[in-house]
Order: structure tokens, then sequence, then C-alpha cells
């Protein structure tokens, strides 16, 4: 069976810049991270790369891991400072404030030696919120201006990978900071990039944003439980999650198994009319073409331990299903993707009431649609759908469908793109 892969397309000084505010297809998304794995070498996080901004006129905290009782000695500039790793193998420095300026190397020496170059001291910013903040600056308006222009070397950029933790980090997922540049720019936060431009401009001095921002995340996501709990009316929310069963709990720091199978997509006709449901798809051919002529496709670029196949027998005993498995958790995501036309371009669904179709196996799937006068993270969706062993019929009435972040619904849904969105 072919099946068509998808090409992937979205401190010292804690100041935070804030900003609240995405067709045609079909998608699963699926979740898997990487832990980290230990090394006995001095290592630093990864919040210190090449091309990393430190915050001027402040006090300059260093920290990383080695073996037990390993001396370490870190110099930046004319200032040293050395350290004893304790037990644990965690060691950490503090180095005194200065003025900005650069470009610096900074060296950590224990048994073996690690530098970070071309470090800068300046103003850095940490750009936080929700899909108004992801939102990238290729689909920003004057882009095509812009872009081209964003050459500034001493603005750089670091984007805090996505990961779902209960407690404190030390270290990010692997990353890494990037010299502004058109390339770098054009995928990095619009909001934050002309806010460091500008600031960088006003200032000429090194500017450094770190992008940590999920779409569609709420607040108390981001606030720790003890916090959570001095507030009366925020208390409740930590009261929910103590009550969640071990599963859930577990899913939230652990990948789980997954194994979604799909068929008999079917477009619903209007409520009264002559007409009869319209096969979508049914994967009898063992094709992934849709009968619209779209197709289906599987983005990996995220997920490299699932799988999307098609599978025999289907619904009924005979032809082929959709199915999607492998490990997930809730931080990254990969999509089950279904065009309705060969160019990707929307379809006109206005004389259809809805969709039916049929899903079973280990796993829940959420409904969404992408409409070309939405261009957010914040799709039309359904409620999420949780998957049993058995067949069981789903539909989706059009009517029904609201933003996920905002409880809004558009009376008249004409072009839409539908997308699956998966998770355990």
């Amino acid at each position: 069976m072919n099946i068509d892969q998808q090409k992937p397309r979205d401190f010292r000084r804690p100041r935070v810049l804030n900003s609240g505010t995405a067709a045609a297809a079909l998608l699963l998304s699926i979740l898997f991270f990487h832990p980290l794995s230990a090394r006995a070498e001095p290592r630093l996080p990864y919040l210190f790369t090449d091309h990393l901004v430190l915050q001027q006129g402040m006090n300059i905290s260093v920290w990383g891991w080695a073996d037990p009782e390993e001396h370490i000695a870190v110099t930046l500039g004319a200032n040293t400072r050395e350290v004893v790793t304790s037990a644990d193998g965690h060691w950490s420095v503090l180095l005194p404030a200065m003025h900005a300026g650069g470009p610096f190397t900074l060296s950590v020496r224990g048994k073996k030696a690690v530098e970070v170059k071309d470090v800068l001291l300046g103003e850095v910013w940490i750009a936080s919120g929700q899909s108004n903040m992801t939102y990238a600056l290729s689909g920003a308006t004057g882009a095509a201006e812009e872009i081209p222009a964003a050459n500034y070397p001493q603005m750089r950029f670091f984007t805090v990978p996505k990961k779902i933790a209960l407690t404190p980090q030390e270290n990010t997922l692997p990353a890494a900071w990037e010299v502004c540049t058109p390339d770098t720019a054009k995928i990095f936060s619009a909001v934050a990039y002309y806010f460091g431009r500008d600031l960088h401009k006003a200032l000429n001095v090194p500017i450094g944003i770190i992008l940590s921002s999920w779409p569609g995340s709420a607040g108390e996501e981001w606030t720790d439980l003890n916090s959570l709990r001095r507030e009366p009316v925020l208390r409740p929310i930590v009261q929910r999650w103590e009550v969640e069963p071990a599963g859930v709990k577990a899913f939230a720091a652990e990948p789980a198994e997954i194994s979604v199978e799909f068929d008999d997509f079917e477009l619903l006709p209007a409520a009264g009319s002559a007409g009869t449901p319209t096969l979508f798809s049914n994967f009898d051919d063992g094709s992934s073409r849709t009968e619209t002529g779209g197709v289906w496709t599987y983005n990996w670029s995220e997920v490299p331990n699932t799988s999307f196949q098609l599978v025999s027998p289907g619904r009924g005993g005979s032809g082929y299903a959709a199915r999607v498995e492998g490990r997930l958790d809730g931080t990254s995501s990969s999509s089950f993707h279904a065009s309705f036309k060969s160019d990707g371009s929307p379809q006109d669904l206005s004389t259809f009431l809805g969709i039916r179709f049929w899903v079973r196996g280990k796993g829940s799937v959420q409904f969404q649609t992408l409409q070309p006068t939405i261009s957010d993270w914040d799709n039309y969706s359904a409620e999420a759908i949780r998957a049993t062993p058995e067949w069981q019929e789903v539909t989706i009435w059009f009517k029904d469908l609201r933003q996920a972040g905002w409880g809004l619904h558009s009376e008249r849904v004409d072009w839409f793109s539908d997308q699956y969105h998966g998770s355990y």
C-alpha cells in the first residue's frame, strides 16, 4: 500500500513578554519525547550553547553536571569561579555582573573542557503565551518585506521545546541558540521578533529572546501546585488533579502505547434532503487516496516511534482500515492528514451537515476543522473521543464545532478542512 508521507511544515532575569490571540486536511497528532542521557564529563544545560546571550548588569548563574567531587573551573571574560561537584554530580557557580558586549567564550574545565563560543552580554527576555505568541513571522503582516531584512547578528533566539513536567526542570529537551537571520526569523514568533528588533534598535545592545509558549495552554498549567493551593479560587484545580486516576498522572510524565484504527468516512447531507451520505474515504482499494481527489498523509517528524499503515481487514471483515500506532505523550505532535483536493485547497461543504466515521482501538481522537479564515492554531474542534476495542460509530455535526481555546462558533461553516488530533 502506498502511504504518502507529509513533509514537516510549527535566567537570571525572568521578565516576561505576554500575548494571547492556524487549509484542507485530516490529522492525528502523536506525542513522543526523548529523555536525556547521563554523561560523566562536565555537561551544561542546553540553554548554554554557542551564540548564548546573558543578561547584562546582573550576577550570572552557570550550572551543570560532572562526576561526583570533580573540580570545576568556570571562566567568562576576566572572571573565573571554581567549585567541587556535589555527591550527586551537580555543580553551580555565580559569576559577577558584566556590562553589555562580547563576543566571549564561556569555558568550563574539569576532567575535560567544554567551551561555549560567541557569547554576548545584553538584554534577555522571555516571550511566553499561547498561539498568538507562537505565530510565526512568515505569516504576519509585512512579512514579505521584513524577512529579507532580518539580519541582526547581535539578536539571538532560543525556543524551549515542549515537555510536560510535574516538577521544576534543570534542563530542556535538546535545543540551541540561533542567530537572527532571514531563515531563523521567519519561523520564529512574530511578536517576539518585532519586540526584540525594536529593543535592539532602541538600546543598541545584544538581545536574547527565549520563546517558551504553548498554543491552547491555560494559566494554571504554567503554575506550580503550591501556588495554586494558596489561592482559594484556584484550589479546586489542584483538587481535580489529585483525584485523577494513576494512569492519567503517569501519562503526564511517561509515554504510553496507542493503537487507533479509522474506517468508512462519509459526509452527511442536510436533513430532509433526498441525498444519501457521500463516501469520503474507506481505504478499500488499498491506497491512501480520498474520493474527492485528495490523499491521506502522515507526519513522522516528531514521532519516529509511531507508524501509519493500512491494515486488513477493515470494518465489516473486508477491505482495509487506517491504523496509527506507537508511543506518545502530551508534548509534541504529528499529523494524520487527509486533503479534499490534490492541491490541498479548501472544499465547499455547505451542502453537508456533518461527517460520520468509525473508530476502534486504544487511545483518543479529536476531530478538528481548519478554515481559510482561521490562520491560528486554535482550530474548530469537537470533544475528544476515546476509542474502544470494538468499532464505534462517530458522528460530528458541523454546527457543534467550536474553537477549542475560545469556544467560538461561526453560524456558517462553508469552507473547511478536517483534522484529527489524537492523544492517549
